[in-house]
């Protein structure tokens, strides 16, 4: 699967008019040697495919990348999406010896990708899209619920419409049972795409809701299903995917939502301190 699934989407990238012979090169190399790719820096790309570095970037630039930064990490998340949880536990090898450390290293790195891969405008558009729905299906499973929470949680504390579907199949089409227009279906999934997710967003785009994605592959089953695409770094430490950068993109979703109406924000938090007292939520 390193092989297949990669060449033939790299393959796609390629424009009409084709490539020059260099670029080319840099293509094939990218094509067989699909670790290399996703690992790699840019000089050991540039000396396989006997280039320099600037002419990887100006490949990347070719098959629609801004640079080669935003393409390798396409290409991980490719890699990382074809590998088995086992193969993805040696590829990764022996965490140093803190492995505490090294996740945090990782998440920091992702943090600081996910400041390059993240649109400022696209959140904005989503945190519009969110705050004018009639009602709001957030679609996840797994570990990957956890920024999925976060968003249904606090969203629901401000006032909106937010619920969260995490169990698929026939809850996830009950849970989208009325949907049109004016609704919103928010799916979360890095990794491999999930056929349940996939599924909801094929049903909300045939019924007309808007649909918004937050997954770590701009290309991929979502990029034809989604009004909006959120496209956040995922790579862990071991055979799981992180969910720190999504779970970031989701407090800052929320924090624009609270914005939207300040005084209406005061009031629900003023309501929802009543609720904890009247339940004694909380110990003294």
């Amino acid at each position: 699967m390193e092989h297949g699934d990669t060449s033939e989407w790299l393959a796609d990238l390629i424009p009409e008019k084709g490539l020059s012979p260099a670029l080319s090169r840099v293509v094939q190399v990218l094509m067989t040697s699909q670790r290399v790719a996703s690992y790699g820096d840019i000089s050991e790309i540039a000396t396989r495919a006997q280039v320099n570095n600037s002419t990887v970037v100006r490949c990347a630039q070719a098959l629609g990348f801004a640079g080669w930064p935003p393409l390798q990490r396409e290409l991980r998340a490719r890699y990382l999406a074809s590998l088995s949880s086992e193969e993805t536990f040696y590829a990764h090898g022996e965490t140093a010896s803190s492995p505490g450390h090294s996740a945090i290293r990782q998440d920091i790195q992702n943090l600081k990708d996910a400041l390059e891969s993240v649109d400022p405008a696209d959140v904005n558009r989503a945190i519009e899209l969110l705050a004018q729905s009639r009602r709001t299906v957030v679609a996840t499973t797994g570990t990957f619920s956890a920024p999925g929470q976060v968003l249904a949680h606090l969203g629901s504390v401000l006032g909106y419409p937010i619920g969260l579907e995490t169990r698929g199949a026939v809850h996830l089409s009950s849970a989208l049972a009325g949907f049109g227009g004016q609704d919103t279906l928010l799916v979360i999934n890095v990794w491999r795409p999930i056929r349940d997710l996939v599924n909801a967003a094929r049903l909300a785009r045939k019924v007309g809701c808007r649909v918004i994605v937050i997954t770590d592959a701009r290309r991929g089953p979502y990029s034809a299903l989604s009004d909006l695409m959120l496209v956040v770094p995922s790579e862990g430490v071991s055979f799981f995917q992180s969910v720190t950068a999504a779970t970031s993109l989701a407090y800052g979703i929320v924090a624009g939502l609270a914005q939207v109406d300040p005084a209406r924000t005061q009031e629900r938090l003023r309501a929802a301190r009543e609720y904890w007292e009247l339940l004694q939520t909380y110990e003294p």
